[in-house]
């Protein structure tokens, strides 16, 4: 390339950056999506304006469910509270939300109605602004109460999407008016995405083989002991020992799978297998049946 061409060159090049800062700086400062997911035994509580996530008490101190509590983006992380306490910790997501509740979509949701009075209490309370979608995901087939061949699909987790974030405004709370800053999420690693992501984690420390399923057990009777007008309904929990995960499951299919043999080369280890419980949809109109969504 000639001397007077590569001059050319850089002065273009020069000339082009302030815009290209600057279609970045406009990039960042406009609302994007934003998704919210739960990954967890998590217990969701609907009320007026907001959707109250309760995580059960199976945290660190727990004997047989040990669980470490933890927020994070895909740049940063943080530990929550994992220590069962009288009075558990509050967390608020500081973003604007809708006013109405979505029903779920996606795979089913397990979901029952409220009712008082209330049990264990939970590590931490999360209270989220309504989004404006929720997808029920990790589907897990498993039988509620003493009908222990009536397998169902239910999901394990949820997804929570806001459309039209301003990025820079995200932010955990410890208290509903946003002045006690408990996380800054560092969305930096999401800017050549289409939306940022932001999760909250309840993990289990024991990844060893549970053949049993005694960890999962243990985590659906916390769930349970919040909530002691539902224990007598669905306790025990099953798990359907020919659901297999890696297919694309069939939520429309009815439910009961009659009595399958259970494989000898099947673990049950968690993510990847069949050893998730479902997660539970509280929602408000006293003691009803129980149901579940259906995308």
């Amino acid at each position: 390339m000639k001397r007077r061409d590569l001059l050319r060159h850089a002065g273009a090049v020069a000339l082009a950056l302030p815009a290209a800062r600057t279609a970045r700086a406009f990039q960042s400062s406009t609302g994007r999506d934003l998704l919210v997911t739960l990954s967890g035994p998590f217990c969701y509580w609907q009320e007026t304006a907001y959707l109250k996530v309760m995580a059960p008490p199976v945290g660190t101190d727990s004997k047989l469910a040990p669980h470490q509590a933890w927020i994070g983006t895909h740049a940063n992380e943080k530990k929550m509270n994992s220590v069962a306490a009288t009075n558990p910790p509050g967390y608020w997501l500081s973003i604007p939300g809708r006013s109405a509740f979505p029903l779920p979509v996606g795979t089913p949701t397990f979901s029952y109605a409220q009712d008082t009075p209330l049990g264990k209490p939970p590590l931490f309370n999360l209270w989220l602004p309504f989004p404006d979608q929720i997808i029920g995901i990790r589907p897990t087939s498993v039988s509620l109460g003493q009908n222990q061949s009536a397998y169902q699909i239910f999901a394990a987790s949820w997804m929570c999407l806001y459309r039209n974030v301003e990025w820079a405004a995200v932010e955990v709370t410890e208290d509903k008016e946003g002045k006690a800053s408990f996380f800054n999420p560092c969305f930096t690693n999401d800017e050549l995405l289409p939306m940022a992501s932001l999760g909250f984690f309840l993990t289990p420390q024991d990844q060893r083989p549970d053949r049993g399923h005694v960890q999962a057990r243990h985590v659906w009777s916390g769930m349970l002991s919040m909530y002691p007008w539902m224990e007598s309904q669905f306790k025990p929990i099953g798990f359907d020992p020919s659901f297999d995960p890696s297919k694309c499951p069939d939520v429309t299919a009815k439910s009961g799978h009659g009595s399958p043999q259970p494989s000898p080369m099947r673990v049950a280890v968690g993510p990847g297998n069949d050893c998730e419980v479902p997660i539970m949809w509280l929602t408000g109109g006293g003691a009803a049946k129980k149901s579940a969504t259906k995308g």
